[in-house]
């Protein structure tokens, strides 16, 4: 018998300028980039750590079609570059994974774990605004990083806005559709 000693780094996302016009994401992140690699040329012990020890995967640009639109344009207007190629808000073109958990509940299927099946499935309208459903295909940038949340089990991730600070909990859209209800996730006392 093989005595085989399995070693799990815990994995790190960080995605910047989802928005295209929201460069502080992208440039903090490639900062970052290259502050680790120096720091690590240079036998930084805290670097080195962790690098050897964690898994951190640096998307600086979701959007780099609206990057370049905002940046040919000089940053003029807080909308131009904000979305991508195809005038797509990337941000509200992923699946409503609220709606398909509460869909579900009420169904009574005992099935919360990312939803994988059904995404596969799932038929490609989005939530823009409030409760109007749009029909927009999910643009490539959305399903490659759909696919990279799917096949990484990551432990943290961020991405990186610019203009507010926010933080999402799971279940971050009310059963009933009121702004003021707090929906709760079955593990909302870990997040808390």
């Amino acid at each position: 018998m093989v005595n085989v000693m399995l070693v799990v780094k815990p994995e790190f996302k960080y995605i910047g300028n989802m928005h295209g016009n929201e460069v502080l994401g992208r440039e903090l992140l490639l900062k970052l980039a290259d502050y680790i690699c120096e720091q690590y040329q240079v036998d930084n012990p805290d670097i080195i750590k962790l690098v050897n020890l964690t898994r951190i995967h640096l998307l600086p640009s979701m959007n780099p079609d609206g990057w370049q639109i905002a940046t040919d344009t000089g940053g003029k207007g807080y909308l131009i570059g904000r979305t991508n190629n195809n005038s797509v808000d990337l941000n509200r073109n992923f699946p409503d994974l609220d709606r398909i958990m509460f869909g579900n509940e009420l169904s009574h299927i005992q099935h919360n774990n990312h939803l994988l099946e059904q995404v596969e499935t799932y038929d490609k309208t989005m939530y823009c605004g409030r409760w109007i459903v749009c029909r927009k295909p999910i643009q490539p940038e959305t399903r490659a990083v759909m696919k990279l949340i799917m096949s990484v089990p990551f432990v943290l991730s961020a991405n990186l806005h610019g203009g507010d600070l926010v933080a999402n909990y799971p279940y971050d859209t009310s059963r009933s559709g009121a702004v003021t209800e707090y929906t709760q996730s079955p593990d909302d006392h870990t997040f808390r």
